[in-house]
């Protein structure tokens, strides 16, 4: 594996110095046939800025390997002499007074996907496309005005990549962003002389300009590749980078964040002995790197484009995000399983709770009504055979006092449980229990059947919405829906008082909230003072 790592880090370096070995051979080529090399002052700077290219992209490619910049920097060196051959004529001549511009089509592509070399969005792609047309056509360039204009265009839009770079590419890109402001430097230098006064001596300090302009663009990218600032980062800004602040998922986050937006993440949940840490596999044009976590079993594989974690650190920092955003959802699922275990409890609290009142109602009931009953048959009995008005007196005073202990026994055994259900429906409890409101309450139920825990929460909740009706709101009419919608059972409850509603601590609706969040369900408050209260509850049905 560490061979097929190293071969992996010396492929590109060897390439780049073939690249550089040609480039540097068709700039001594080019100055030579050049009709410009009669004239040392115009050659030998023209010359070094296309080494300094070369050179830069030689060391950039040897050094960061992981980072096309060096091959674009080669690049650019070796289409810089291309103008050099315009004066030799012909279909070559032609050519090459074509691509005489080029290079700072290069240069573009190098400064917006710096430091990896590599485009990582849509608008950066279109940018360095933009580049690359413009430069080929001459005119566009020759034209003072319009490369003023392209100049302001590179610096903008490199800028702007800066801006809107991640944590540990911004410095890089900022980097970047001096080297396009050096670059547009030497562009307008040499706009402003052919505009306004392109005199021999004049051209020839605007040409000695845009050289060492050039050349200090070039070691500006060289110097912050090689200062390898954006690479060691802290584990802890990636990781802030990768976080879940952005709605992104972490995949999408890497494939942002290392600019390779064919990155891949596998979870593996099989242990298998090994080490914490990373190991690269290689395969066809990808790379796997394997997150090790820290008991030694496989974590994950992340497959990405050769190069992209080369760098040990950077691979350390993703690899520690990874694990964290592993952790992160391990805990989330152990969140989410102890709240489904709350919730289970809750459920079974409350169906104990409700089996208590159905058998403390059935007590009332079969108890305490049926003795009740007794007693008014002996009140009956009483009352016919009493030939005293005042023992009849008495015996209706206690018919009376009858009558109203058994209304109340009848109100708290609705309240220990609403047999009511079980025996009219939930639309049929629902119309009895507004019955005796003193608001007019108009109800809707559009549903036919309701689980017998989903029907006692509804029901519930809406005693006590329409409870609170009668006593706080100033209402003269409501209303009570019961519908269902994708599977969520929903009851709408509203009035036309005057609202300003606040329900708190000691509010009845507290409980009923709490009944109806044990079935994964939720209750919103809408009361705009002057505007009437609307409860809305949902409940999945499921």
């Amino acid at each position: 594996m560490a061979n097929a790592l190293a071969a992996q880090r010396a492929t590109d370096p060897a390439a780049a110095f073939a690249l550089g070995l040609v480039a540097l051979v068709v700039g001594a080529v080019a100055v030579s046939v050049s009709p410009g090399w009669q004239e040392p002052a115009r050659a030998i700077p023209d010359l070094a800025a296309g080494y300094v290219l070369i050179g830069s992209g030689l060391v950039a490619a040897h050094k960061q390997p992981s980072s096309r910049v060096g091959v674009l920097l080669i690049a650019a060196g070796a289409v810089w002499f291309a103008g050099n051959f315009g004066g030799i004529g012909g279909a070559v001549g032609g050519l090459a007074t074509v691509l005489t511009f080029t290079h700072r089509g290069v240069l573009v592509h190098a400064l917006l996907t710096f430091p990896l070399g590599r485009a990582t969005s849509m608008w950066v792609r279109a940018g360095v496309l933009a580049g690359y047309l413009l430069t080929i056509v001459p005119a566009v360039w020759a034209n003072p005005y319009s490369a003023v204009a392209l100049a302001a265009a590179i610096v903008g839009a490199t800028f702007a990549a800066a801006y809107r770079a991640p944590g540990r590419f911004r410095r890089a890109r900022r980097a970047a962003a001096w080297a396009a402001l050096v670059l547009a430097a030497g562009i307008v230098t040499g706009a402003v002389v052919r505009a306004l006064a392109p005199t021999p001596a004049l051209t020839i300090l605007a040409l000695w300009g845009y050289d060492l302009a050039v050349g200090a663009a070039a070691m500006i990218l060289l110097s912050s590749l090689l200062s390898g600032s954006w690479r060691r980062r802290e584990v802890a800004d990636l990781v802030i980078e990768l976080g879940p602040s952005r709605g992104r998922t972490l995949r999408d986050a890497l494939a942002w964040a290392l600019g390779d937006p064919s990155v891949r993440i596998e979870r593996r949940d099989t242990p298998t002995p090994g080490r914490a840490g990373t190991a690269q596999l290689h395969g066809a044009g990808r790379v796997a790197t394997e997150v090790m976590d820290t008991d030694g079993g496989p974590l994950a594989t992340i497959a990405h484009a050769p190069g992209v974690l080369d760098d040990p650190a950077l691979a350390d920092s993703v690899a520690e995000a990874v694990r964290l955003e592993v952790a992160g959802e391990r805990l989330r699922s152990e969140v989410r399983s102890q709240l489904s275990a709350v919730r289970a409890s809750q459920q079974r609290l409350l169906r104990a709770a409700d089996e208590e009142g159905r058998r403390l109602e059935d007590r009332l009931r079969k108890g305490a009504a049926m003795r009740l009953s007794y007693v008014a048959e002996l009140l009956d009995e009483a009352e016919a055979e009493t030939r005293s008005p005042a023992v009849a007196a008495q015996v209706a005073e206690l018919r009376l006092a009858l009558v109203e202990t058994d209304t109340a026994l009848a109100g708290i055994a609705r309240g220990l449980y609403p047999r009511v259900l079980e025996e009219a429906g939930l639309a049929g409890a629902l119309v009895q229990a507004v019955a005796t409101s003193d608001v007019t309450v108009r109800v809707d139920v559009e549903v036919d059947r309701v689980d017998s825990d989903l029907a006692l929460a509804i029901y519930y909740c809406a005693l006590e919405a329409i409870s609170n009706i009668a006593k706080h709101a100033a209402a003269t009419r409501a209303a009570v829906t019961v519908s269902c919608r994708d599977g969520v059972l929903v009851l709408d409850v509203s009035d036309d008082g005057g609202g300003g509603a606040r329900p708190g601590a000691g509010s009845g609706l507290n409980g009923v909230v709490d009944r109806i969040g044990a079935l994964d369900g939720t209750v919103r408050i809408t009361s705009p003072v002057g505007e009437g209260t609307r409860i809305l509850v949902e409940v999945p049905m499921g």
